[in-house]
């Protein structure tokens, strides 16, 4: 009878250890919620059906006004508000602004088929992401995507707390008034806004957020303050500033605040102004925005009183 031969790595418990297959352990996500808002039941009857597929990522809620997406958000925690900005009562506006003082940690992405400039500077103050109706489920998705891709770590709820109470980026009020000077005069040319929109931290990422919007920008592709200011035109820029404290009034910094932020501006232009002269002409829109918006994180928990010890100013910037 022949003899059987005994593996090697039976003998050898450091060969065996060598040759197990060890599976990791995987800590299960749990399910994104996202709540759906809209007063038209054909619309949320269409997002249920296009996203069904979704169902294992996320769970869905739906809601058909604002006062019961209100108490749905009161119910349970939610972590995306997808809402219409057109409804009776109490508007989408007027929903977002609510959920970013209750719930700021929600992310918030507005729907809207109307193109009038009030509409606009509503949606461009209610809502992190802007979606333009008929909805395509495919945007919506990939948006909801973004949104969701959390940073971890123990600080991450905070993080996204900070994060998402966020309009705008704190901007000096010399930078405000200097540029509603240029619009208000006979200096209000594109060039001239666009030299004053290269050194303008917070209103550079503000206007870049609306411009890469298909609400805003109408198939146009904007990445630099050039393209901005070309994309959104000067009675948008207007109107925006005319919103005031809304979006641009800066809180009450001290004096050493003030001074910390006005080094964090002044390393963002002077960065910008050197990758133009170092990026290729095709990258240049690009590295010129980033260079100009590195330390946004910065900004924000300078002027956030209540940012908690520990938090890393580039964490909150990618949040953003």
């Amino acid at each position: 009878m022949p003899q059987r031969l005994v593996p090697a790595w039976l003998l050898w418990p450091a060969l065996a250890e060598r040759n197990r297959t060890v599976t990791p352990a995987v800590e299960a996500r749990p399910r994104a919620r996202v709540l759906f808002v809209d007063d038209e039941p054909r619309v949320l009857d269409g997002l249920r059906r296009s996203l069904r597929g979704r169902r294992g990522e996320w769970e869905m809620s739906f809601a058909n006004s604002g006062a019961e997406a209100l108490d749905l958000l009161a119910d349970s925690p939610h972590d995306v508000v997808v809402s219409d900005m057109r409804m009776p009562g109490m508007d989408g506006a007027e929903l977002l602004t609510q959920v970013s003082r209750r719930y700021p940690a929600v992310a918030r992405v507005v729907l809207s088929g109307q193109t009038e400039l009030d509409a606009a500077i509503k949606v461009a103050i209610a809502g992190h992401r802007f979606l333009t109706k008929p909805v395509d489920a495919d945007k919506v998705a990939g948006i909801i995507g973004e949104l969701t891709t959390y940073a971890q770590g123990p600080h991450a709820g905070t993080i996204r707390r900070i994060a998402g109470a966020v309009r705008s980026l704190p901007t000096p009020a010399p930078h405000v008034a200097e540029l509603t000077a240029l619009l208000g005069g006979s200096d209000g040319t594109l060039a001239n806004l666009i030299h004053a929109m290269s050194h303008n931290v917070g209103m550079t990422a503000k206007f870049l957020q609306m411009a890469t919007s298909p609400f805003f920008c109408l198939g146009a592709t904007a990445a630099s303050t050039d393209s901005v200011v070309n994309v959104l035109g000067a009675p948008t820029i207007r109107a925006l500033l005319d919103t005031g404290e809304v979006l641009w009034s800066p809180p009450a910094w001290g004096p050493d605040v003030e001074e910390q932020l006005g080094q964090v501006i002044r390393h963002a232009v002077a960065s910008a102004y050197l990758v133009d002269s170092l990026a290729s002409p095709g990258n240049r829109p690009y590295a010129q925005a980033a260079a100009l918006l590195q330390d946004v994180g910065v900004f924000v928990c300078l002027s956030d009183p209540q940012t908690p010890p520990g938090i890393r100013h580039r964490d909150v910037g990618v949040e953003l």
